[in-house]
């Protein structure tokens, strides 16, 4: 299978981030979801022989939601339902 890597920069002459290498079709749909939200140039290009699969993940993986106290708001009444364990907070879902 022939691999292709996705690349993103702010100008079209300084694309060298690269963000991820898969299939040309996920390449495709992975610049399709990112081009509403971020603002630069996607380039997809034919890999190298020697790389492999790989997909760069952001910093929010599991969002940035607080896990080790309840969410309290400004009426002092808790906006995440659940209960404090040894492991911390865990949410009812």
């Amino acid at each position: 299978m022939q691999l292709f890597s996705v690349y993103f920069g702010t100008k079209k002459s300084k694309t060298n981030q690269r963000l991820m290498t898969d299939s040309l079709k996920k390449c495709e749909n992975y610049v399709k979801a990112r081009e509403h939200t971020v603002k630069g140039f996607h380039v997809i290009r034919p890999a190298d022989s020697t790389e492999k699969k790989k997909m760069k993940k952001s910093a929010t993986v599991g969002g940035n939601k607080p896990t080790k106290v309840p969410h309290i708001n400004r009426h002092g009444t808790t906006v995440r339902n659940g209960y404090i364990s040894k492991n911390g907070f865990v949410e009812h879902t």
